[in-house]
């Protein structure tokens, strides 16, 4: 008697097994041509490095579509309904999938979480440097570009939290050395936070940024 009632137990999970392993309605082609189209896009995407040049920032797209494609196919078979489905796939598309591509952008360049993370902004003028250099630097070696920006990005997480610890190179202007390339973060404490005035090069002229100080006279600078 126990045995019967156990195997009646255990009939609504040997129901979706019995469902997880038949095919979709649909049929496998249809699936396949679904995972097909969702293939060709991702490798499009990776392959024309739509994400700041660099190709490598998208080399997970493939794994989180065919992901995707394997969630909209498991939930109904396990019995999940449409809006359960539909949820799971919002709530990966919301909070997993920004973790994963900014683990992937930043690396190990944030040490914390916290306001501090997001105090630095760029300057027009500078923001268009760090794009510029970081497609330069992929150009000359594949993953150097990305790379580059990681440390940027560990060097703006620093700065933010230790704003005053960079060298002073004039009044209310600071400059910290990148850690591994030839190149440093110039910016200004305002206000609402840290304003990175130059990505600039060792090699560049120095006080080539002094323009786009607020309010700044045009003098040349003797240090970058």
């Amino acid at each position: 008697m126990s045995a019967a009632v156990s195997a009646r137990a255990w009939e609504p999970e040997l129901g979706r097994l019995r469902r997880l392993a038949a095919g979709p309605a649909e049929g496998w082609t249809t699936l396949a041509g679904v995972a097909v189209m969702i293939l060709a896009l991702a490798w499009s995407i990776d392959d024309a490095k739509w994400v700041r040049g660099i190709g490598s920032l998208t080399d997970f797209l493939p794994q989180v579509g065919i992901a995707g494609i394997a969630v909209g196919f498991a939930g109904p078979k396990l019995g999940w309904g449409r809006w359960t489905t539909h949820l799971l796939g919002v709530a990966f598309a919301a909070f997993i999938l920004p973790i994963v591509a900014g683990g992937i952008v930043l690396d190990d360049a944030v040490t914390g979480f916290g306001p501090s993370a997001l105090a630095a902004r760029y300057h027009e003028a500078a923001e268009d440097e760090l794009l510029d250099e970081i497609g330069y630097l992929e150009l000359q070696a594949k993953g150097l570009g990305r790379r580059f920006f990681a440390e940027v990005r560990r060097t703006e997480s620093l700065i933010a939290q230790f704003p005053q610890s960079a060298e002073e190179i004039r009044p209310g202007i600071r400059k910290r050395i990148l850690r591994k390339f030839r190149y440093s973060l110039i910016y200004s404490i305002e206000k609402d936070g840290l304003l990175i005035l130059a990505v600039a090069h060792h090699s560049r002229r120095p006080g080539y940024w002094v323009s786009r100080v607020s309010g700044s006279e045009r003098k040349t600078e003797g240090s970058t």
